[in-house]
Protein backbone atom coordinates (compact mmCIF):
# COMPACT_ATOMS: atom_id res chain seq x y z
CA UNK A 1 0.00 0.00 0.00
CA UNK A 2 1.37 3.72 -0.92
CA UNK A 3 1.76 6.54 1.04
CA UNK A 4 -0.83 8.24 -0.77
CA UNK A 5 -3.43 5.30 -0.07
CA UNK A 6 -3.07 5.05 3.72
CA UNK A 7 -3.40 8.72 4.26
CA UNK A 8 -6.46 10.68 2.50
CA UNK A 9 -5.73 14.08 1.00
CA UNK A 10 -6.28 17.22 3.08
CA UNK A 11 -9.50 17.50 0.32
CA UNK A 12 -11.19 14.32 1.21
CA UNK A 13 -11.41 14.91 5.04
CA UNK A 14 -14.20 15.47 6.96
CA UNK A 15 -14.67 19.24 7.53
CA UNK A 16 -15.80 20.26 10.89
CA UNK A 17 -17.27 23.20 12.52
CA UNK A 18 -14.54 25.29 14.37
CA UNK A 19 -17.55 26.11 16.76
CA UNK A 20 -20.17 23.00 17.28
CA UNK A 21 -17.78 20.19 15.84
CA UNK A 22 -20.83 19.30 12.93
CA UNK A 23 -19.21 18.00 10.13
CA UNK A 24 -19.70 20.87 7.60
CA UNK A 25 -21.05 20.19 3.94
CA UNK A 26 -19.97 22.87 1.95
CA UNK A 27 -16.56 22.59 -0.79
CA UNK A 28 -13.34 22.74 0.98
CA UNK A 29 -12.48 25.63 -0.38
CA UNK A 30 -14.89 27.09 0.88
CA UNK A 31 -14.51 25.71 4.18
CA UNK A 32 -11.13 26.99 4.38
CA UNK A 33 -12.57 30.49 3.71
CA UNK A 34 -15.28 30.01 6.27
CA UNK A 35 -14.66 27.47 8.74
CA UNK A 36 -18.38 26.89 10.32
CA UNK A 37 -21.92 25.46 9.87
CA UNK A 38 -24.75 27.31 8.59
CA UNK A 39 -25.99 27.29 12.43
CA UNK A 40 -22.92 28.66 13.90
CA UNK A 41 -22.12 31.17 11.19
CA UNK A 42 -26.33 32.79 11.90
CA UNK A 43 -25.65 32.83 15.98
CA UNK A 44 -22.14 34.82 15.04
CA UNK A 45 -24.21 37.36 13.22
CA UNK A 46 -26.44 38.01 15.46
CA UNK A 47 -23.91 37.90 18.07
CA UNK A 48 -22.03 40.44 16.01
CA UNK A 49 -25.15 42.53 15.50
CA UNK A 50 -25.78 42.66 19.23
CA UNK A 51 -21.96 44.18 19.99
CA UNK A 52 -22.02 46.02 17.03
CA UNK A 53 -25.83 47.72 16.61
CA UNK A 54 -26.97 47.58 13.24
CA UNK A 55 -25.27 45.91 10.48
CA UNK A 56 -24.57 46.00 6.78
CA UNK A 57 -23.76 43.56 4.23
CA UNK A 58 -21.22 45.00 1.87
CA UNK A 59 -19.60 43.03 -1.11
CA UNK A 60 -16.24 42.98 -1.87
CA UNK A 61 -15.17 40.95 -4.82
CA UNK A 62 -16.74 37.20 -3.94
CA UNK A 63 -17.34 37.89 -0.58
CA UNK A 64 -19.81 39.57 1.31
CA UNK A 65 -18.36 41.75 4.20
CA UNK A 66 -20.34 42.74 7.67
CA UNK A 67 -19.93 46.35 8.50
CA UNK A 68 -21.35 48.29 11.69
CA UNK A 69 -23.34 51.38 10.35
CA UNK A 70 -22.65 53.60 13.32
CA UNK A 71 -19.24 54.72 13.85
CA UNK A 72 -17.88 52.55 17.15
CA UNK A 73 -16.85 54.67 20.43
CA UNK A 74 -13.95 53.83 22.18
CA UNK A 75 -14.16 52.36 25.23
Amino acid sequence: MSRKQELPSLLERIQRCHSCGQEVTHGPLSFLENPFCDICLKARIAEAQDQLGEIRWRIVGSYMELSPLAPQRLV
